[in-house]
């Protein structure tokens, strides 16, 4: 049964509230923590991460506003269109990998860049064959993150609600999404609130910056 958040919160297209939607991604990066630092290519690698989702003709990406406050507190970008994100994500993944070396290669990267990319670059090899090995990169996928103060099972509703919305408009039977926990996660309470867990891989790069054992879980939510 479905509970109704509308008088809680309300829902807006993510293209609308830019600059909300990348503070909330930067302030939340590392375990709901922001990263100590400035980032080396910062952009380019914020581009990679969110770009796609705010595109104009991709609408189905949304913000959570409280409507007490009228604060946006949370955020789900929704990719309905894998084959189309696969050809744009190809072309900014080679892009910020010719920047970083170029970076690297001038002797300009900071201690801090060295440390997230390298971990990042073997992160993304793990996704990608994980994709590969569950065939999830052929469902609907998406990321959904909140502020730190606003983690509520309400909030999490409302943002669980409009994606199972946009995603069965579009004709998908299925999403999947990847969530960050620290070891002893209890993954039965996940799958009860969003779906099964098809895979368990360690996140190095949360890991290392957190200095905790955090794994990435890949949760499948069937539609139908």
């Amino acid at each position: 049964m479905r509970v109704d958040t509308a008088p809680l919160y309300r829902t807006e297209p993510a293209a609308l509230h830019r600059d909300a939607v990348r503070e909330i991604f930067w302030d939340t990066l590392i375990l709901g923590k922001p990263l100590q630092g400035i980032l080396d290519n910062q952009d380019s690698y914020e581009e990679l991460s969110i770009g796609w989702y705010l595109l104009p003709d991709n609408t189905g990406s949304t913000v959570v506003i409280d409507n007490t406050t009228d604060d946006v507190v949370g955020y789900a970008l929704v990719c309905t269109r894998p084959d189309d994100y696969a050809r744009w994500l190809r072309f900014q993944a080679w892009r910020v990998l010719r920047r970083n070396i170029f970076t690297f290669c001038s002797g300009r990267m900071s201690k801090l860049g060295r440390q997230f990319y390298s971990r990042r670059l073997l992160d993304s090899f793990t996704v990608v064959r994980s994709r590969q090995q569950h065939d999830s990169s052929s469902v609907a996928h998406v990321h959904m993150n909140l502020r730190s103060k606003n983690r509520t099972g309400s909030v999490a509703l409302a943002l669980l609600t409009h994606v199972d919305t946009v995603c069965q408009d579009s004709g998908m039977t299925a999403w999947v999404g990847e969530v960050n926990a620290t070891e002893g996660t209890r993954m039965r309470a996940l799958e009860r609130l969003v779906g099964e867990v098809i895979d368990t891989k360690r996140n190095r790069t949360a890991s290392f910056f957190s200095g905790l054992i955090v794994n990435r879980l890949t949760v499948r939510r069937s539609l139908f």
